[in-house]
């Protein structure tokens, strides 16, 4: 479902900018290591495939919100990527509450809902729509991997 390739040779991709990593001061070093949850093993696989690709960790994946909020820390990715709708007590605005100051945060909806988008900041996490372009899904990653915080996405 994501549209665009991420040509990660290019001149200003991420790998030219060397920006792909966890930062360390002022350094930003290694790859960025993330954790994928959503319901949809399908679509974890891939997300896990588009991740890998371009050159990202996939540490670990969650088919729950609660399991997503015991992996992310058990695993310490430096980002979490989580679907917004997913059965049993924890979705992904739940998730990003739970979360919300030991790791960055990035939803992906299939809703392009303005009052779900708004929702999800106000938790902290960057709102993506399901199927967007893979590029927007890398920037939101970089940002959140370099400043250790979810950005508006």
């Amino acid at each position: 479902p994501w549209r665009g390739q991420h040509d990660r040779d290019t001149p200003g991709s991420c790998r030219d900018r060397g920006c792909r990593g966890r930062r360390s001061g002022d350094v930003v070093t290694g790859a960025t290591r993330i954790l994928v949850v959503d319901d949809d093993a399908g679509l974890r696989k891939e997300l896990r495939h588009l991740l890998e690709d371009a050159g990202y960790d996939v540490v670990a994946e969650a088919a729950t919100g609660f399991q997503g909020v015991s992996l992310a820390r058990l695993a310490q990715p430096h980002v979490v990527i989580s679907d917004l709708r997913m059965p049993g007590d924890i979705g992904g605005l739940e998730l990003a509450v739970e979360l919300q100051g030991e790791f960055p945060v990035i939803i992906l909806s299939a809703y392009d809902d303005p009052g779900l988008q708004a929702r999800v900041r106000e938790a902290g996490a960057a709102f993506l729509v399901k199927g967007c372009r893979s590029r927007m899904i890398f920037a939101a990653v970089e940002q959140a991997a370099i400043s250790g915080s979810s950005v508006p996405a």
